[in-house]
Protein backbone atom coordinates (compact mmCIF):
# COMPACT_ATOMS: atom_id res chain seq x y z
CA UNK A 1 0.00 0.00 0.00
CA UNK A 2 1.61 3.39 -0.90
CA UNK A 3 1.52 6.30 1.53
CA UNK A 4 -1.24 8.15 1.64
CA UNK A 5 -2.39 11.59 3.48
CA UNK A 6 -3.05 11.07 7.33
CA UNK A 7 -7.45 10.96 7.75
CA UNK A 8 -8.07 11.03 3.71
CA UNK A 9 -5.27 8.58 2.55
CA UNK A 10 -4.75 10.69 -0.67
CA UNK A 11 -1.54 9.16 -2.41
CA UNK A 12 1.43 11.47 -1.53
CA UNK A 13 3.40 9.50 -3.78
CA UNK A 14 1.31 9.84 -7.29
CA UNK A 15 -1.79 11.46 -8.70
CA UNK A 16 -5.50 10.59 -6.91
CA UNK A 17 -8.56 11.62 -8.82
CA UNK A 18 -10.38 11.42 -4.93
CA UNK A 19 -9.02 15.34 -4.49
CA UNK A 20 -10.46 16.65 -7.60
CA UNK A 21 -13.60 14.69 -6.60
CA UNK A 22 -13.48 16.42 -3.18
CA UNK A 23 -12.88 20.01 -4.06
CA UNK A 24 -15.61 19.67 -6.75
CA UNK A 25 -18.21 17.89 -4.41
CA UNK A 26 -17.60 21.06 -2.30
CA UNK A 27 -18.58 23.54 -4.26
CA UNK A 28 -22.04 22.92 -3.63
CA UNK A 29 -21.39 23.55 0.14
CA UNK A 30 -19.44 26.62 -0.40
CA UNK A 31 -20.92 28.33 -3.58
CA UNK A 32 -24.44 28.47 -1.96
CA UNK A 33 -23.08 30.08 1.70
CA UNK A 34 -21.25 32.72 -0.69
CA UNK A 35 -24.23 33.72 -2.70
CA UNK A 36 -26.17 33.92 0.90
CA UNK A 37 -23.16 35.74 2.65
CA UNK A 38 -22.81 38.09 -0.09
CA UNK A 39 -26.55 39.16 -0.43
CA UNK A 40 -26.83 39.92 3.65
CA UNK A 41 -24.27 42.70 2.51
CA UNK A 42 -25.25 46.04 1.40
CA UNK A 43 -21.92 47.28 0.61
CA UNK A 44 -22.09 45.41 -2.67
CA UNK A 45 -24.94 46.10 -5.78
CA UNK A 46 -26.75 43.12 -7.24
CA UNK A 47 -24.89 43.22 -10.04
CA UNK A 48 -21.75 42.86 -7.93
CA UNK A 49 -22.83 40.30 -5.73
CA UNK A 50 -23.85 37.83 -9.07
CA UNK A 51 -20.47 38.88 -10.17
CA UNK A 52 -18.60 37.52 -6.88
CA UNK A 53 -20.47 34.48 -7.06
CA UNK A 54 -20.01 33.63 -10.52
CA UNK A 55 -16.48 34.52 -10.38
CA UNK A 56 -16.15 31.99 -7.00
CA UNK A 57 -17.95 29.28 -9.47
CA UNK A 58 -15.55 29.68 -11.86
CA UNK A 59 -12.39 30.06 -10.02
CA UNK A 60 -13.65 26.84 -8.42
CA UNK A 61 -14.19 24.65 -11.54
CA UNK A 62 -10.51 25.73 -12.48
CA UNK A 63 -9.55 24.61 -9.40
CA UNK A 64 -11.26 20.99 -9.87
CA UNK A 65 -9.80 21.14 -13.45
CA UNK A 66 -6.52 21.98 -12.39
CA UNK A 67 -6.30 18.87 -9.55
CA UNK A 68 -7.51 16.71 -12.17
CA UNK A 69 -4.73 17.52 -14.57
CA UNK A 70 -2.53 17.33 -12.15
CA UNK A 71 -4.08 13.88 -11.02
CA UNK A 72 -4.07 12.44 -14.21
CA UNK A 73 0.00 13.35 -14.72
CA UNK A 74 0.48 11.42 -11.83
CA UNK A 75 1.47 14.21 -9.64
CA UNK A 76 1.17 13.97 -5.89
CA UNK A 77 -0.79 17.41 -4.92
CA UNK A 78 1.90 17.40 -1.64
CA UNK A 79 4.59 17.88 -4.62
CA UNK A 80 3.37 20.07 -7.49
CA UNK A 81 5.85 20.82 -10.31
CA UNK A 82 5.97 24.26 -12.23
CA UNK A 83 3.46 23.58 -14.44
CA UNK A 84 1.35 22.83 -11.92
CA UNK A 85 1.90 25.87 -10.03
CA UNK A 86 2.04 28.35 -12.89
CA UNK A 87 -1.78 26.94 -14.45
CA UNK A 88 -2.63 27.94 -10.22
CA UNK A 89 -0.75 31.06 -10.54
CA UNK A 90 -2.28 32.23 -13.69
CA UNK A 91 -5.75 30.62 -12.02
CA UNK A 92 -5.45 32.99 -9.12
CA UNK A 93 -4.39 35.94 -11.52
CA UNK A 94 -7.57 35.67 -13.54
CA UNK A 95 -9.77 35.54 -10.39
CA UNK A 96 -8.22 38.40 -9.04
CA UNK A 97 -8.68 40.58 -11.83
CA UNK A 98 -12.70 39.57 -12.64
CA UNK A 99 -12.84 40.84 -8.99
CA UNK A 100 -11.20 44.25 -9.11
CA UNK A 101 -13.20 44.28 -12.91
CA UNK A 102 -16.30 44.04 -10.74
CA UNK A 103 -15.25 45.71 -7.68
CA UNK A 104 -13.96 48.84 -9.94
CA UNK A 105 -17.51 49.08 -12.26
CA UNK A 106 -20.23 48.31 -9.76
CA UNK A 107 -23.33 48.94 -12.18
CA UNK A 108 -26.60 50.62 -11.35
CA UNK A 109 -27.72 49.88 -7.54
CA UNK A 110 -31.19 48.33 -7.17
CA UNK A 111 -32.60 47.10 -3.96
CA UNK A 112 -32.76 43.25 -5.92
CA UNK A 113 -35.55 42.08 -8.65
CA UNK A 114 -37.96 44.70 -9.99
CA UNK A 115 -41.45 44.20 -9.01
CA UNK A 116 -43.76 42.86 -11.73
CA UNK A 117 -46.23 45.67 -13.35
CA UNK A 118 -49.93 45.00 -12.15
CA UNK A 119 -52.24 45.00 -14.68
CA UNK A 120 -56.01 45.73 -14.57
CA UNK A 121 -58.00 42.82 -15.18
CA UNK A 122 -61.34 44.33 -16.89
CA UNK A 123 -64.82 43.67 -14.75
CA UNK A 124 -67.11 41.35 -15.98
Amino acid sequence: MAPGLPLLGWSTVAGDLRIGHFVGLHALQVLPLLGWLLDRNPRWTDRQRRGLVRVAGAGWLGLVVLLLWQALRAEPVVRPGALTLEAAAALVALAVIAVGVLLRFPGPRTGGVPAMPVQATPAT
